[in-house]
């Protein structure tokens, strides 16, 4: 009997372990509001943004795994996005899955977008773009794959299924789990390709696998370091880069003023913080 016992849970505690949360939600009609149907929950969240694309945060804030699958129904004219290791679209809308989630998921809908996706080493890498931006499509990911071989050798394996740049209307730049959104008026410039997209590749392991916890956020510094001072070095511009940076710290950051230390960085508000956070 007790072998048999010792057999059950040894075959059921894979089970409980990764069972994942399940996360039902749908989009109303103009994808400004979307109501959360699961869990026990039954409630609805604004979106942030504007001009038909919206982001939603803290979906899923009551989860109880790391583990999630966000089903979501939506409007044939909307777009989803959701940090996911997989996304796949249904018959009503898209249904995500993601392993290891830190927190709640975020999820960003938007009228305006065409995606397009490509497999590269069992990763799936997507653009979410507008009309205008859909162009740039081959040079993001010719530079993905790029990238992706750059930081595996640094860092190790890639740590999700998928990673997705997404482009919204308004003045924006955040890396979030397998995904970032950055502002539509970006995408085409130069340092976008050349430094900026290899940041926001580095945060999925920084920042994302590995989350700074409490007590400062270390993750924008280290990300900084390995992406855009690595960039520099590459190119001959290492010690400008150097330079400009310890004089962002004396001008803004002196440590003789309150609330300059890393300790006390959480996010880029202003001049100060960004010299902190990121610099130091």
């Amino acid at each position: 009997m007790k072998r048999l016992l010792t057999l059950v849970l040894i075959l059921t505690f894979p089970l409980f372990s990764y069972a994942a949360d399940i996360i039902n939600a749908e989009l109303s009609a103009d994808g400004q509001t979307l109501r959360i149907l699961s869990g026990g929950k039954n409630y609805s969240i604004k979106g942030e943004g504007m001009n038909g694309t919206y982001i939603y945060n803290e979906i899923g804030a009551h989860m109880n795994s790391s583990s999630v699958v966000l089903n979501l129904k939506a409007p044939d004219s909307f777009t989803a996005l959701a940090e996911a290791d997989k996304a796949v679209r249904t018959k009503d809308g898209w249904r995500f899955s993601l392993n290891h989630a830190n927190g709640p998921l975020v999820l960003a809908v938007s009228d305006k977008w065409r995606m397009k996706t490509r497999n590269y080493k069992g990763i799936e890498l997507a653009v979410y773009f507008s009309e205008d931006n859909i162009r740039f499509s081959d040079e993001y990911f010719a530079r993905l794959q790029e990238l992706l071989d750059k930081y595996t050798g640094v860092f190790g394996d890639y740590p999700y299924g998928r990673f997705a740049v997404a482009d919204v209307p308004y003045p924006y730049g955040h890396a979030m789990i397998s995904m970032t959104l950055i502002s539509d008026r970006i995408v085409g410039m130069p340092f976008m390709l050349n430094t900026s997209l290899g940041h926001e590749l580095v945060h999925q392991w920084l920042g994302g696998a590995v989350s700074p916890g409490k007590g400062g956020n270390w993750a924008e510094g280290f990300t900084t370091y390995m992406a855009d001072r690595l960039s520099a070095d590459e190119n001959g511009e290492g010690a400008e880069f150097r330079k400009q940076a310890l004089m962002n710290i004396l001008s803004n950051a002196r440590q003789n003023e309150e609330k300059t230390a890393l300790k006390d960085f959480s996010y880029n508000t202003d001049r100060s913080s960004q010299a902190v956070g990121y610099m130091k």
